[in-house]
């Protein structure tokens, strides 16, 4: 699922109605913070978050046991380089 819309927020209950969900690209909007369903997409595997507002990740991303950090980026031009 890609989505690329300059989005400010992001309201992941949606994908909790699409089932599993491996990839995940939110590159290229201005998310300041993603919301706690977002750490129980369990078989999420690649996470897209380069060029957005992110600052952090919370303790909660430690969950997503298929993650694989190899697939998960977050770009240099976000601020503080998460």
């Amino acid at each position: 699922m890609r989505i690329h819309n300059k989005l400010r927020a992001c309201d992941c209950r949606i994908f909790e109605q699409l089932g599993a969900v491996d990839e995940l690209v939110l590159r290229g909007n201005a998310l300041t913070e993603l919301p706690p369903s977002t750490w129980r997409l369990a078989s999420l595997r690649a996470l897209d978050l380069s060029d957005n507002r992110l600052t952090a990740l919370p303790p909660d991303v430690a969950g997503l046991e298929n993650l694989q950090a190899g697939s998960s980026t977050v770009s240099e031009s976000s601020p503080n380089h998460i």
